[in-house]
């Protein structure tokens, strides 16, 4: 699938490359970051606009690795097919699976990334993001914003370090206010944390995101937000505030 849609991009930044010249301009000149801005505009212009790919999506991500004694909620606010409902600090109450809970643990060790340092940044809630002028958004869908977490990455080595997040098989899901459960967005944004793969400097330090779609009525009711990071039947849970 993630083949086919960057095929897709590519084929659609091949599209705007010419719309350059019938402009007017003589001389086309692009570095690889206009390259890279074209490629992420195309890729989000496909998934924003495929409903079908969004619901796939949900329906791969349905349950985090270890069951919290919260109901997940999906996107429409109704209750996954497991229900049972508690209050998210009630311990084991309402766990009849009997499995472990997980911790609420700091965002570098929620991520557990050797060599890097993750700091938690806050979140916004916005109708698009980035937002600018330049046209390469994401937007959200119909009667929902995007719910942006934001996190400082920061390579501790000496040296250059590659960053691979797509490959450390981790999923992520968003509880808000304790009942309302959501799925991590697949972006081709070029700071999306689960889906980079680049290199930083020695000490360099990046601002990248996860961005979920949430209904307009329970973004306008935040209390509180719990990121579950999950691999293997580990999961973490990291406290996000304003």
């Amino acid at each position: 699938m993630k083949k086919n849609i960057k095929n897709l991009a590519f084929i659609m930044a091949a599209s705007l490359l010419p719309l350059v010249y019938i402009s007017g301009c003589n001389k086309l000149s692009y570095d690889k970051a206009d390259e890279d801005k074209i490629i992420e505009y195309a890729v989000n212009a496909v998934l924003n606009h495929d409903r079908n790919y969004i619901v796939k999506l949900a329906e791969r991500e349905t349950e985090p690795a270890t069951e919290p004694t919260t109901v997940w909620i999906s996107d429409d606010n109704k209750e996954d097919n497991n229900g049972g409902a508690s209050n998210g600090n009630s311990g084991n109450s309402g766990n009849s699976t009997g499995k472990p809970q997980p911790n609420i643990v700091s965002a570098n060790e929620g991520f557990g990334l050797s060599g890097f340092t993750v700091t938690e940044a806050g979140y916004e809630v916005a109708d698009r993001y980035p937002e600018g002028n330049d046209g390469f958004s994401m937007v959200a869908l119909n009667k929902n914003k995007l719910l942006v977490l934001k996190f400082v990455v920061t390579n501790n080595s000496g040296s250059q370090a590659a960053l691979d997040m797509m490959g450390k098989n981790l999923s992520y899901r968003c509880l808000i206010n304790e009942k309302t459960g959501v799925n991590v967005q697949v972006t081709a944004l070029l700071n999306g944390l689960n889906t980079y793969k680049g290199t930083f400097e020695a000490g360099e330090s990046k601002e990248m995101v996860l961005v979920f779609q949430v209904n307009e009525e329970v973004s306008a009711n935040i209390n509180n937000i719990s990121l579950y990071v999950a691999k293997d039947s580990k999961t973490s849970v990291i406290a996000i505030k304003k």
